[in-house]
C-alpha cells in the first residue's frame, strides 16, 4: 500500500511504530496524498505514484 511504501525507509532505520506512523502521515499530507493511505500503487494516477516516491 501506499503507507507501507512511504513507511518502508524508517522501518529499515529501526523507527518505532508510532514513529513511522506519525512520520509517513506527516509526509502524505505534505504531498497531498493522506487519503490514499490504503490504496495500492497500481490504483493511483501516475503523478500521484511519482508524489509517494517524493513522500
Amino acid at each position: 500500500t501506499v503507507f507501507n511504501n512511504v513507511a518502508l525507509p524508517l522501518q529499515i532505520l529501526g523507527l518505532s511504530k508510532a514513529e513511522i506512523v506519525k512520520r509517513v502521515d506527516s509526509a502524505l499530507e505534505r504531498v497531498a496524498l493522506s487519503d490514499k493511505t490504503d490504496l495500492y500503487p497500481g490504483d493511483l494516477s501516475t503523478g500521484q505514484q511519482q508524489r509517494v516516491g517524493i513522500a
